[in-house]
């Protein structure tokens, strides 16, 4: 997280002083620690939507219960 506070401060500096040359590193920093830090996290979501199927699927006792399982995890795999 430190880099990411580094980030945030030189692309505020950068703005501050004008300069690009912060807002450059700081701009670099951002995307080089926070984005794949987004995506893993946005990988971790899903992999937790996907962990409750199972246990889903064994509390459907009725019919109805099963379809509206069913519909549930296809518009989870279409999201994925």
């Amino acid at each position: 997280m430190v880099e990411v506070g580094a980030g945030i401060f030189l692309l505020i500096y950068g703005i501050r002083a004008g300069g690009w040359v912060p807002f450059a590193a700081g701009s670099a920093c951002q995307l080089a620690i926070g984005w794949p830090i987004a995506k893993l996290l946005a990988i971790r979501r899903d992999n937790l939507h996907l962990k409750i199927l199972p246990s889903l699927i064994r509390m459907a006792d009725k019919k109805d219960q099963k379809e509206l399982f069913y519909k549930l995890a296809e518009k989870l795999m279409a999201k994925l």
